[in-house]
């Protein structure tokens, strides 16, 4: 079984993968206007690769969007470039893993090399259930793609690349395996403290030996450890050993077709 579970994950994996696109700040779509969108859906699967921190050759924008500190901030990823269809999966072919975000102090968002920045994880969720299996990014496409977390209230104000991942999984029992989808988000914090989180770099955080990174989801799990170092400001979570509710928390009813690119007025 656990063969042919494997060998389907490698049949449908190449049609399966996904980009991050959108962020709204609050109930604001701000749409593409402050992303670095990668030019394909493709993973990247070298953890020692500076491409592991904001994509492959993502492109460059002029947009700063302007977040307040300890307000609710939501990333949204799907398969394909300009698609919001909740019709859709945000990332399919059963590519089931973690979802993570990250947030890196800059000079200037417009102009910062990721792969040199110091990054500090602000929110992820792993295994959320294990009765049955389900996955953070299970969730992530229960709910149309988006991702809700909000921004540390004590963070110093100023520039920020905010860095939005999942990890699939679905054929991460060898090295090399897992696949790492990321997009940067430039934002601009007002209304903050002056914290100054401890960071890492990426790459460099993760090893292809990682728990998290090397492992084999075909088999039941009562545990998953998440990559990277601990949230900040935050607690893990165990996973319930309950069936995860797969009601979207988001309304996808409301749910946009078009693509705002003007970054939305500060509030």
């Amino acid at each position: 079984m656990k063969f042919v579970l494997t060998c389907l994950a490698l049949a449908i994996g190449a049609s399966a993968h996904a980009t991050w696109q959108e962020l709204w700040l609050g109930s604001v779509d701000a749409g593409n206007s402050c992303v670095r969108l990668p030019l394909s859906n493709s993973p990247v699967t070298d953890v020692t690769s500076a491409d592991l921190a904001c994509n492959v050759n993502a492109t460059a924008t002029s947009g700063v969007c302007p977040v307040t500190a300890g307000s609710s901030v939501t990333v949204e990823m799907h398969q394909q470039p300009g698609d919001r269809s909740c019709a859709n999966q945000a990332i399919g072919g059963n590519h089931f893993g973690p979802v993570i975000i990250y947030m890196a102090k800059v000079t200037n968002a417009s102009t910062a090399v990721g792969s040199t920045a110091g990054w500090f994880k602000i929110n992820q969720a792993g295994l959320v259930s294990s009765n049955p299996d389900y996955f953070g990014n299970q969730v992530l496409n229960d709910n149309c793609g988006h991702w809700t977390f909000t921004i540390p209230k004590d963070i110093a104000n100023g520039d920020y690349l905010l860095r939005a991942e999942t990890i699939a999984l679905h054929v991460a029992g060898g090295v090399g395996g897992a696949q790492f989808y990321m997009s940067c988000y430039q934002i601009r914090v007002t209304g903050g403290g002056s914290a100054s989180p401890s960071t890492v770099k990426l790459p460099g955080a993760y090893s292809a030996s990682d728990p998290g990174i090397l492992i084999n989801i075909y088999t039941s799990l009562t545990a998953y450890t998440i990559p990277g170092p601990t949230p900040y400001g935050t607690t893990s979570v165990s996973p319930v050993t309950t069936a995860w509710p797969t009601t979207a928390t988001w309304n996808t009813a409301l749910q946009p077709s078009t693509i705002p690119t003007t970054v939305p007025t500060a509030t």
